[in-house]
């Protein structure tokens, strides 16, 4: 094994060669709300926008406490604990470098003002 062969050679000739670690790239997704509301409603939309590398898969959490969502577009939402937990489509999953994905959800009572997205 080549690999083993030079690990043993660097040793003996007293130079070591790290194995680099990969570093992760830091995700920087963003979240956009806007919302509508009237009597007893509203309707948010969601811009998650990616300022960093291309992401394949993105997730968004608000506590219960913050909104109720009764209905969503263009995303999986579901009850988890104390949380929504909001996850994309299949067509909608990745979002590349400088672009953005935009999905929507209708709510009723009171929400917090501002409410706290949780993005991953």
């Amino acid at each position: 094994d080549q690999e083993f062969i030079d690990a043993i050679m660097n040793n003996v000739n007293g130079t070591v060669t790290p194995t680099p670690t990969p570093t992760p790239q830091e995700s920087k997704l963003q979240v956009i709300a806007t919302f509508n509301e009237w009597d007893a409603g509203y309707q948010y939309t969601i811009e998650v926008k990616n300022e960093g590398p291309t992401v394949n898969k993105w997730e968004i959490r608000v506590k219960k406490s913050d909104i109720t969502i009764d209905n969503a577009w263009c995303v999986n939402c579901v009850e988890e604990g104390d949380y929504y937990v909001i996850t994309p489509l299949s067509w909608n999953a990745k979002i590349a470098t400088g672009e953005s994905v935009t999905f929507g959800f209708q709510g009723s009572g009171v929400h917090a003002n501002p409410v706290e997205f949780i993005v991953k």
